[in-house]
């Protein structure tokens, strides 16, 4: 067959066409018409996808795409509209999807460990149980309203972080430098905070029932109406310098300088 590794497959139709479990490693898949085709558990290590149409305009075409597919150190074209499209369970380590629109796309349980994400737009994505460690990303990348839940994003560095109203339930966060983020509404109810680094951030309304606080940075960050602090791990163990707490008082204007143990709780409305 012509599906073989480092096929060339340049400007081919290839629409419909059910390349399950194919090995296309760094085959030349540029200017292809891949719409409608499956590549589930297909191995497209380093091939070449630039230009190349992926999304079909029928959901059911995009939602089991590229599941389980080995979609590693290729470089998507530059703003690709991939939204809707499915990942699940695939590996797109060291990939680059710059200024990609991926809105909808379900990621969930796949692997994104050094990937690109510098200017992309993951809003409404679903991510949960991924793996982005060491992920890029820029101050245009959001993850707004993303489904992050059981992820992955320990040591991850990334100013300006956007993922407002995202749910990061249980999620892994440790050690991550976030400063100057935004994660307003944001659910962290048994996510692991453990020494993460959220000052500058706006956290207002965000859910800390039963996330590990200990070493939680949150220099000047606004945690204005933020709940279940109360109930956080390890809430006594966090940092916190010129901090809007909770029920709105400002650290530096407590005795003890710290929100704990007196202002955790929201004033009520």
């Amino acid at each position: 067959s012509n599906f073989r590794p480092g096929a060339n497959l340049s400007n081919c139709d290839l629409r419909g066409v059910n390349l399950s479990g194919a090995q296309l490693q760094g085959a030349n898949l540029s200017g292809a018409d891949i719409r409608e085709a499956q590549f589930r558990d297909a191995n497209l290590d380093g091939a070449i996808l630039t230009g190349a149409i992926i999304r079909a305009s029928r959901r059911a075409h995009n939602a089991q795409k590229f599941r389980g597919a080995t979609l590693t150190n290729i470089v998507f074209s530059n703003g690709v509209n991939l939204s809707g499209v499915g990942f699940i369970n695939a590996n797109l380590s060291n990939s680059s999807l710059i200024n990609a629109n991926l809105e909808n796309a379900d990621f969930h349980n796949a692997t994104l460990r050094r990937t690109d994400l510098t200017g992309t737009n993951l809003e409404s994505a679903n991510l949960g149980a991924a793996d982005l460690r060491n992920m890029k990303a820029d101050n245009k990348t959001t993850f707004d309203k993303a489904d992050l839940a059981k992820a992955n994003l320990s040591e991850v560095v990334w100013s300006n972080a956007k993922f407002d109203e995202a749910d990061m339930s249980g999620a892994n966060l440790n050690n991550a430098e976030f400063e100057r983020g935004t994660f307003n509404d944001v659910d962290f109810s048994n996510a692991d905070l453990e020494d993460t680094d959220f000052s500058n951030t706006d956290m207002e309304n965000a859910d800390f029932y039963d996330a590990n606080l200990d070493g939680t940075d949150f220099a000047e960050a606004d945690l204005t109406g933020a709940k279940n602090m109360d109930q956080a791990q390890d809430v006594r163990k966090a940092k916190w310098d010129d901090t809007d707490c909770p029920d709105g008082t400002n650290s530096d204007d407590i005795e003890t300088k710290e929100c704990y143990p007196n202002n955790l709780v929201p004033r009520s409305h």
